[in-house]
């Protein structure tokens, strides 16, 4: 129902930010951006007679008509906001959050008096910034992943996945910004990364485990194969695990392997990821 997901790209931005609310980390640089923000805004008002640009209704109307603008490419191919699903899907919801932005801003001045207003906006900006913050460190922790993934392939010595013509990726891992679906072309890239004087496979996901070859066709735009390469010869159907014992997306974890991958040569970087990661790519019986 494309007016559910409309609707769920509305209050998604708002209910997103509290989710994380109960790792102690976010909580704390939450309360530090609360207190500058107030402190930034006390500063501000101090030195500025405070006016209102607009009424409420006038907020409201610009963002109502804002809202409805966003939604016309929606409505016109029958397709909802995409907040997850493949790839980084967020980027189909960004039509929507300007309206329903002032729309907000209408319902505060509107509904909270008066002497209340200007800290519940700093209360909601602190939010959506510890959200930005929170965001940036789960790509980090998404991407070091990736790293992890194609450094183990580069490291593997089985034969059958080096002599592969097809590869068949189930990944048990799973540190993927905001749940994302993998796709089988994100997987080609590790291929292509980790083998790249033999990367001339059939690359394909989970999902196309019965039947392969249908990611053929994509496959051969992204990479040329040999006249006389065929996809099926031999298919290969390999597992990405980690062996850590311990929970691996914390922010400790990110500072330690932010900290090598900006004071630390690669070699020193990469091999902070394996440790921390441990994934290993084990090829099916």
């Amino acid at each position: 129902n494309i007016w559910q997901f409309v609707a769920y790209g509305f209050f998604w931005p708002i209910v997103a930010p509290l989710a994380i609310m109960d790792k102690k980390i976010f909580a704390g640089i939450f309360l530090i951006i609360l207190a500058l923000f107030y402190v930034i805004t006390k500063k501000i008002l101090s030195s500025n007679a405070q006016e209102s640009d607009f009424s409420a209704k006038q907020y409201f109307g610009f963002g109502l008509f804002l809202f409805i603008l966003g939604m016309i490419p929606y409505l016109a191919v029958g397709k909802g906001p995409q907040i997850f699903g493949n790839g980084f899907g967020m980027r189909h919801a960004l039509l929507l959050p300007l309206g329903s932005a002032l729309i907000i801003l209408s319902a505060i001045l509107s509904i909270i008096k008066e002497r209340w207003q200007i800290f519940v906006q700093i209360i909601l900006l602190a939010l959506f910034s510890t959200f930005t913050i929170y965001n940036y460190y789960w790509q980090d922790m998404d991407w070091y992943q990736q790293q992890a993934i194609i450094e183990s392939l580069k490291a593997t010595n089985s034969e059958s996945i080096k002599n592969a013509s097809a590869l068949i990726f189930y990944d048990k891992v799973g540190i993927r910004w905001q749940n994302r679906n993998v796709r089988s072309a994100e997987y080609f890239s590790y291929v292509y990364a980790a083998f790249p004087q033999n990367h001339s496979k059939l690359v394909a996901n989970e999902e196309y485990d019965n039947n392969p070859i249908e990611q053929y066709s994509f496959a051969k735009l992204r990479t040329e194969f040999p006249p006389d390469f065929s996809p099926l010869k031999n298919v290969v159907k390999i597992d990405i695990i980690s062996k850590a014992t311990s929970e691996v997306q914390t922010f400790q974890h990110w500072l330690l392997i932010k900290k090598s991958e900006i004071f630390s040569d690669k070699a020193v970087f990469l091999e902070k990821i394996r440790n921390i990661y441990q994934i290993e790519t084990i090829p099916r019986q």
